[in-house]
């Protein structure tokens, strides 16, 4: 770490209540003849893994942390470029920068009894003014 080398920065996986998963690996960067050589197999143990990966993202982050700077490439390798999240009876297609509730099974509890909290009728318009991708 004392030396701010290597290739790997983070992981980070996102399943749905379906089953599919979109999965984002942030590497530093390489130049693009070599994609192709790193993501393929790549991508081939995640899909002979069978764990449901539906998406997988590839972004480029030369920093010393896994926060990528704003901008930093991002370049969809596999399959769907979004990833279906269902909530309360909606459908929401969310991509690997949304923001998106990390755990549905407990924001449809807390959504659940905010509504009830609040009493809306079908005339009724409700907001939520934090929403990122807009799940209320």
């Amino acid at each position: 770490r004392d030396v701010k080398t290597g290739v790997w920065r983070v992981v980070m996986c996102r399943t749905s209540a379906n089953g599919s998963m979109l999965v984002l690996v942030q590497t530093a960067s390489f130049p693009e003849e070599k994609r192709e050589e790193f993501t393929k197999p790549l991508v081939d143990a995640l899909l002979a893994a069978d764990l449901g990966v539906s998406s997988v993202f590839l972004q480029l982050n030369d920093a010393a942390s896994d926060a990528a700077q704003p901008g930093a490439p991002l370049i969809h390798v596999h399959g769907s470029q979004r990833l279906e999240m269902p909530l309360l009876g909606l459908r929401f297609e969310i991509g690997p920068l949304s923001f998106f509730q990390t755990n549905p099974v407990t924001c449809e509890l807390l959504y659940e009894r905010a509504l009830s909290w609040l009493c809306p009728d079908k005339n009724s318009l409700v907001l939520d003014v934090c929403c990122g991708v807009g799940t209320i």
